[in-house]
């Protein structure tokens, strides 16, 4: 559609029209079956280069590789507008097309049919589930925590969510779409003051956080003892909790000095002194599993 209205999640359930001009150029792109576009947006310091991703519906900023998720909106109502406005309106929900299977999904390996029925499903569910010990999913997890701590492991939940499992799926086909490696990783993260509900619910996200050692995003530990001896959740009995994350690291763009941005072509940051990640993409990231334990 030549006149339809692009627009820029702008924060979480808040979406902004693209300029009409932006609009114009992304409906051109598409008529001449290009699967990305770039743009140049105007904001207080100048002007901002994006690439949008015309497949994973995204928009990335050339500089500081941060992302957001872009979607298309409806006919145009506006003429010649100069700048983004803001318009809150319900987060769409994920097409029942993709489900059945219009939009081709690549699986990673620990892809179950039970995850495939979650996502075939019509509402917007969540949920967690209890491993058994001495499950496959137990042991991965355990031997996971083992490499690096010792603790004492109460229960281990794993995490169902339709919406964010979509939204990661989504990611790993358009690295194995570009013939890129996703180089997906089981990696720890702790929530420390903020319960673990809400990252079941609604997923970890960049636009949260703190500022760390390599600034602001999505921080990943391969040792759970990094999680677990800084920031773990403490339960009231006593007991801690802490995600093991599947994670899509891709190219990692190593950290340089006081650098934060990651290197083009590259999808995360790696801090080598501590061996953790960085990714300024919640659509990276899909927390799998929650381990409750006690320390030892």
């Amino acid at each position: 559609d030549p006149q339809a209205v692009w627009q820029c999640e702008a924060e979480p359930g808040q979406w902004a029209d693209y300029p009409s001009a932006v609009c114009a150029t992304i409906n051109a792109a598409i008529a001449a079956g290009s699967n990305s576009v770039d743009i140049a947006l105007p904001h207080s310091k100048g002007t901002g280069r994006y690439k949008l991703d015309l497949i994973a519906m995204t928009q990335e900023n050339c500089k500081t590789r941060m992302q957001r998720r872009i979607r298309k909106g409806g006919l145009s109502s506006v003429a010649g507008g100069q700048g983004a406005h803001a318009v809150v309106v319900p987060n769409p929900s994920p097409t029942r097309g993709a489900a059945q299977g219009s939009l081709p999904f690549q699986f990673p390996p620990w892809i179950t049919s039970a995850h495939k029925a979650l996502i075939a499903r019509d509402s917007q569910v969540h949920y967690a589930t209890r491993v058994q010990s001495g499950s496959p999913e137990w042991i991965l997890v355990e031997s996971r925590i083992r490499q690096s701590s010792q603790v004492k492991i109460i229960k281990i939940e794993e995490v169902f969510n339709k919406v964010l499992m979509l939204s990661y799926l989504t990611k790993y086909t358009t690295f194995v779409l570009r013939h890129e490696d996703p180089n997906e990783q089981n990696v720890f993260h702790g929530t420390k003051d903020t319960t673990p509900d809400t990252v079941k619910q609604d997923g970890l996200d960049e636009r949260y956080s703190s500022s760390g050692r390599l600034g602001k995003g999505i921080y990943l530990a391969t040792n759970a003892s990094y999680s677990i001896n800084a920031y773990a959740h403490p339960l009231p009995d006593g007991s801690r909790q802490v995600f093991l994350v599947a994670a899509l690291l891709g190219k990692p763009s190593p950290q340089k000095g006081g650098q934060f941005h990651i290197d083009p072509g590259c999808a995360c940051l790696h801090d080598a002194l501590n061996d953790n990640y960085v990714v300024h993409s919640r659509e990276q990231t899909y927390p799998r599993f929650l381990v409750t334990y006690r320390p030892s």
